[in-house]
C-alpha cells in the first residue's frame, strides 16, 4: 500500500521512524525488553523499503503501473529517532505557527502518552 501511495503521491522527500532501535532512550520510553516500540520500527522497515527500493521499481509493481501508478524514485529520505533520552538532531524546524495545532493532534493520541 505504501508503494502505491509513493506512486501517487510522488513526494519530493519521505520522513519516517529510524527502523534501528535507540538503545539510549530505552530506559527513559520503558520498552526494557524491545529497546523501542514495535510499530516505530515496523513503520521504518516499511517506509524504507517502499521509498529506496520498491516505488522506483516499474517490474515490481506492474499492477500499479496498470492502473496509471507509474514507478517514482523519492529524492531524499529521512529518518528520526522518537522517545525520550539524549538525542542530537540533525535539523530543527521551527513550529512556533503552528505550535496549538500540534498540542490539539498529539492531545487526541491518549494512548501515545502517559496521564
Amino acid at each position: 500500500q505504501m508503494v502505491a501511495v509513493i506512486r501517487q503521491q510522488r513526494p519530493y522527500a519521505v520522513f519516517t521512524h529510524n527502523p534501528i532501535p535507540n538503545l539510549a532512550a530505552t530506559p527513559y520510553v520503558g520498552y526494557d525488553d524491545m529497546g523501542y516500540h514495535p510499530d516505530h520500527v515496523r513503520c521504518g522497515e516499511i517506509a524504507q523499503q517502499a521509498a529506496m527500493f520498491a516505488s522506483h521499481l516499474q517490474r515490481l509493481y506492474p499492477s500499479l503501473a496498470a492502473v496509471g501508478l507509474d514507478a517514482w524514485r523519492v529524492k531524499k529520505f529521512y529518518m528520526f529517532y522518537t522517545g525520550a533520552g539524549k538525542q542530537y538532531p540533525a535539523t530543527v524546524v521551527n513550529v512556533t505557527t503552528i505550535w496549538e495545532t500540534k498540542v490539539d493532534a498529539f492531545l487526541k493520541h491518549r494512548s501515545q502518552y502517559k496521564s
